[in-house]
């Protein structure tokens, strides 16, 4: 199955080949804080089965174990898109909320 997705302005699109390797909700402060203050709700892929267009902004911080994360978003509207890890830059965590509805993912 593809999955499809864009943020809310339709500046970036996404087109994934792949299904998930997992899914996931992450309850950080990290996350809390980019949610507005719930968790981010998360589809795990392969980067090579995630193709994005259209342009993004990133931001980045330190986890407890070291490794930087780093979450991409719409610079425009600023929805979420992705979080990546430097310990894991193979894999893309894609936000739910930027794909398309009828995903049928839940964490």
């Amino acid at each position: 199955m593809a999955y499809t997705g864009r943020c809310a302005c339709g500046s970036v699109r996404l087109e994934i080949t792949g299904e998930p390797i997992a899914t996931r909700q992450c309850w950080c402060r990290q996350c809390q804080q980019i949610a507005a203050g719930g968790p981010t709700n998360n589809a795990i892929f392969k980067g090579e089965d995630v193709s994005i267009a259209g342009a993004l902004a990133h931001g980045a911080w330190q986890a407890d174990s070291g490794n930087t994360l780093t979450f991409h978003f719409c610079p425009s509207c600023g929805t979420q898109i992705y979080g990546q890890s430097s310990a894991r830059l193979h894999l893309k965590t894609v936000r739910f909320g930027a794909l398309d509805a009828g995903h049928g993912l839940r964490p």
